[in-house]
């Protein structure tokens, strides 16, 4: 079969250029007060490219502003004193401030795995994290294999 001329090259692909997240897969126990944003403690890095992990702070940085999407997930198991349910919240914090919380009804004793994904704009340099605001005083066992996890994938430059 006879070909025609070859036209102009395109551009290159695309693909995520820019993503990255943090994990814990310690199995652990943690104590959360009541009424107070606790930081879930996130040391290990996934791969990534134009954000960076403050394994401290358990906090990614983004380099450039966009449409991000922000995935994150716990597995637990709660044990609260003296109560036997209490509800949580579990919130996405840009630079220290709840932008997205989720609430549960959660049974002391009972094995837990809570998710979610959602859009933000994120400005260059926003710094993001996962709390914890329980209504009562809770310690958490935290599961093994990878028990909490947050990931950020830019989606579209802005």
């Amino acid at each position: 079969m006879p070909t025609g001329a070859v036209g102009p090259t395109g551009p290159a692909g695309g693909g995520l250029l820019i993503f990255g997240g943090m994990f814990s897969d310690i199995e652990s126990s943690a104590t959360f007060n009541g009424n107070i944003n606790t930081t879930v403690v996130l040391p290990e890095p996934t791969p990534a490219t134009g954000i960076v992990h403050d394994a401290l702070n358990s906090t990614l940085t983004v380099s450039s502003t966009g449409v991000y999407e922000v995935h994150y997930k716990i597995n637990y198991t709660p044990t609260f004193i003296p109560v036997e349910t209490a509800f949580l919240s579990i919130g996405v914090l840009v630079n220290d401030i709840t932008v997205v919380t989720e609430t549960h009804l959660l049974t002391s004793g009972v094995e837990n795995s809570v998710f979610g994904t959602m859009l933000f704009v994120l400005a260059s340099n926003d710094v993001v994290s996962l709390a914890i605001n329980p209504t009562e005083n809770v310690t958490f066992t935290f599961l093994g294999g990878v028990n909490a996890i947050v990931t950020l994938k830019q989606l579209q430059a802005l």
